[in-house]
Protein backbone atom coordinates (compact mmCIF):
# COMPACT_ATOMS: atom_id res chain seq x y z
CA UNK A 1 0.00 0.00 0.00
CA UNK A 2 1.33 3.44 -0.77
CA UNK A 3 2.09 5.79 2.07
CA UNK A 4 -0.46 8.44 0.99
CA UNK A 5 -3.24 5.86 1.02
CA UNK A 6 -2.18 4.64 4.43
CA UNK A 7 -2.06 8.20 5.73
CA UNK A 8 -5.58 8.83 4.46
CA UNK A 9 -6.84 5.76 6.28
CA UNK A 10 -5.00 6.29 9.56
CA UNK A 11 -5.39 10.06 9.94
CA UNK A 12 -9.15 10.02 10.73
CA UNK A 13 -8.65 7.15 13.19
CA UNK A 14 -5.83 9.00 14.91
CA UNK A 15 -7.91 12.18 15.12
CA UNK A 16 -10.85 10.30 16.63
CA UNK A 17 -8.58 8.53 19.14
CA UNK A 18 -6.91 11.78 20.19
CA UNK A 19 -10.26 13.45 20.82
CA UNK A 20 -11.16 10.58 23.10
CA UNK A 21 -7.89 10.95 24.96
CA UNK A 22 -8.49 14.65 25.43
CA UNK A 23 -11.80 13.92 27.16
CA UNK A 24 -13.97 15.17 24.32
CA UNK A 25 -16.71 12.59 24.10
CA UNK A 26 -18.76 12.27 20.94
CA UNK A 27 -22.38 13.33 21.47
CA UNK A 28 -25.69 12.41 19.85
CA UNK A 29 -29.19 13.83 20.27
CA UNK A 30 -32.55 12.73 18.98
CA UNK A 31 -35.47 14.93 18.02
CA UNK A 32 -39.01 13.74 17.34
CA UNK A 33 -41.17 15.12 14.54
CA UNK A 34 -44.92 14.95 15.04
CA UNK A 35 -46.99 13.45 12.22
CA UNK A 36 -50.63 14.50 11.80
CA UNK A 37 -53.14 13.67 9.12
CA UNK A 38 -56.86 14.34 8.79
CA UNK A 39 -58.99 12.14 6.58
CA UNK A 40 -62.26 13.53 5.26
CA UNK A 41 -64.88 11.56 3.42
CA UNK A 42 -65.73 12.92 0.01
CA UNK A 43 -68.98 14.78 -0.50
CA UNK A 44 -71.05 12.76 -2.96
CA UNK A 45 -73.75 14.64 -4.88
CA UNK A 46 -76.23 12.58 -6.89
CA UNK A 47 -78.60 13.92 -9.53
CA UNK A 48 -82.07 12.55 -8.93
CA UNK A 49 -85.25 12.85 -10.94
CA UNK A 50 -85.35 15.45 -13.72
CA UNK A 51 -87.77 18.38 -13.55
CA UNK A 52 -90.84 17.74 -15.74
CA UNK A 53 -93.43 20.42 -16.48
CA UNK A 54 -95.70 18.16 -18.52
CA UNK A 55 -97.15 18.91 -21.94
CA UNK A 56 -98.15 22.55 -22.28
CA UNK A 57 -100.54 23.88 -24.93
CA UNK A 58 -100.02 27.59 -25.60
CA UNK A 59 -102.05 30.15 -27.57
CA UNK A 60 -99.21 32.32 -28.89
CA UNK A 61 -99.10 34.77 -25.97
CA UNK A 62 -96.33 34.92 -23.40
CA UNK A 63 -96.89 33.03 -20.18
CA UNK A 64 -95.56 31.47 -16.99
CA UNK A 65 -95.83 27.97 -15.56
CA UNK A 66 -94.89 27.33 -11.92
CA UNK A 67 -93.92 23.90 -10.63
CA UNK A 68 -94.09 23.54 -6.85
CA UNK A 69 -90.89 22.21 -5.30
CA UNK A 70 -92.73 20.33 -2.56
CA UNK A 71 -95.67 18.55 -4.16
CA UNK A 72 -95.15 18.92 -7.96
CA UNK A 73 -98.39 20.88 -8.34
CA UNK A 74 -98.56 23.19 -11.38
CA UNK A 75 -100.05 26.67 -11.71
CA UNK A 76 -99.95 28.86 -14.79
CA UNK A 77 -100.86 32.25 -16.22
CA UNK A 78 -100.75 34.11 -19.52
CA UNK A 79 -100.70 32.24 -22.79
CA UNK A 80 -101.23 28.73 -21.41
CA UNK A 81 -104.41 27.06 -22.68
CA UNK A 82 -103.92 23.72 -20.91
CA UNK A 83 -101.33 21.50 -19.29
CA UNK A 84 -101.24 17.73 -19.12
CA UNK A 85 -99.78 17.41 -15.63
CA UNK A 86 -99.78 13.61 -15.47
CA UNK A 87 -96.03 13.69 -16.10
CA UNK A 88 -95.26 16.82 -14.04
CA UNK A 89 -92.71 16.29 -11.30
CA UNK A 90 -90.33 18.34 -9.26
CA UNK A 91 -86.70 17.40 -9.60
CA UNK A 92 -84.24 16.66 -6.86
CA UNK A 93 -80.58 16.38 -6.10
CA UNK A 94 -79.38 14.40 -3.12
CA UNK A 95 -76.08 14.18 -1.36
CA UNK A 96 -74.48 12.13 1.35
CA UNK A 97 -72.98 14.41 3.98
CA UNK A 98 -69.61 13.03 5.08
CA UNK A 99 -69.66 14.88 8.41
CA UNK A 100 -71.74 17.28 10.50
CA UNK A 101 -71.53 20.95 9.55
CA UNK A 102 -73.20 23.72 7.58
CA UNK A 103 -73.90 23.26 3.90
CA UNK A 104 -74.59 25.96 1.33
CA UNK A 105 -76.54 25.20 -1.84
CA UNK A 106 -76.06 27.47 -4.83
CA UNK A 107 -77.61 27.56 -8.28
CA UNK A 108 -78.09 30.12 -11.06
CA UNK A 109 -81.08 32.45 -10.84
CA UNK A 110 -82.18 31.32 -14.30
CA UNK A 111 -81.11 29.17 -17.22
CA UNK A 112 -82.16 29.05 -20.85
CA UNK A 113 -83.85 25.96 -22.21
CA UNK A 114 -83.26 25.47 -25.93
CA UNK A 115 -85.69 24.00 -28.46
CA UNK A 116 -84.38 20.66 -29.78
CA UNK A 117 -85.49 21.60 -33.33
CA UNK A 118 -84.21 25.19 -33.25
CA UNK A 119 -81.56 25.98 -30.59
CA UNK A 120 -82.09 29.72 -31.13
CA UNK A 121 -85.64 29.39 -29.76
CA UNK A 122 -85.39 29.53 -25.97
CA UNK A 123 -87.55 29.74 -22.87
CA UNK A 124 -86.29 30.70 -19.41
CA UNK A 125 -86.40 28.50 -16.34
CA UNK A 126 -85.84 29.96 -12.86
CA UNK A 127 -85.07 27.15 -10.38
CA UNK A 128 -86.36 27.25 -6.83
CA UNK A 129 -84.74 24.66 -4.57
CA UNK A 130 -86.54 23.95 -1.31
CA UNK A 131 -83.45 25.00 0.69
CA UNK A 132 -80.36 27.14 0.15
CA UNK A 133 -78.54 26.09 3.31
CA UNK A 134 -78.72 23.20 5.71
CA UNK A 135 -77.25 22.18 9.04
CA UNK A 136 -75.96 18.60 8.85
CA UNK A 137 -76.25 16.78 12.17
CA UNK A 138 -74.92 13.31 11.42
CA UNK A 139 -72.09 11.59 9.63
CA UNK A 140 -73.22 10.08 6.30
CA UNK A 141 -76.59 11.86 6.49
CA UNK A 142 -78.57 11.50 3.24
CA UNK A 143 -80.02 14.90 2.23
CA UNK A 144 -82.50 15.50 -0.59
CA UNK A 145 -82.92 18.94 -2.17
CA UNK A 146 -86.25 19.24 -3.97
CA UNK A 147 -86.30 21.60 -6.95
CA UNK A 148 -89.23 23.32 -8.61
CA UNK A 149 -89.35 26.65 -10.37
CA UNK A 150 -90.89 28.94 -12.95
CA UNK A 151 -90.91 28.48 -16.69
CA UNK A 152 -91.31 31.75 -18.63
CA UNK A 153 -91.99 31.64 -22.34
CA UNK A 154 -92.22 34.47 -24.87
CA UNK A 155 -94.88 35.39 -27.43
CA UNK A 156 -95.05 32.90 -30.33
CA UNK A 157 -93.04 30.19 -28.60
CA UNK A 158 -92.14 27.50 -31.15
CA UNK A 159 -93.44 23.96 -30.73
CA UNK A 160 -90.94 21.35 -29.60
CA UNK A 161 -89.04 19.90 -26.71
CA UNK A 162 -87.09 22.45 -24.68
CA UNK A 163 -84.30 21.23 -22.43
CA UNK A 164 -81.30 22.31 -20.41
CA UNK A 165 -79.60 21.60 -17.10
CA UNK A 166 -79.43 23.43 -13.77
CA UNK A 167 -76.03 23.19 -12.06
CA UNK A 168 -76.58 22.75 -8.30
CA UNK A 169 -73.48 23.19 -6.13
CA UNK A 170 -73.26 21.89 -2.56
CA UNK A 171 -70.48 23.38 -0.40
CA UNK A 172 -69.50 22.92 3.21
CA UNK A 173 -69.32 26.45 4.61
Amino acid sequence: MKQSTLTRLLLPLATAASLGMLGLDAQAQTAAVDVNVTFTRALVVIAGDPIQFGNIVVNGNAGTVNLDKNDSSVTYSGGVMSIDTTTSQRGFVSFIAPRPGNVGITYPSSINLANSNDPTSIVTFSPAPAVTSRVISFYNENVEIRIGGSLNFPVNTMEGLYSGAVPITVDYI
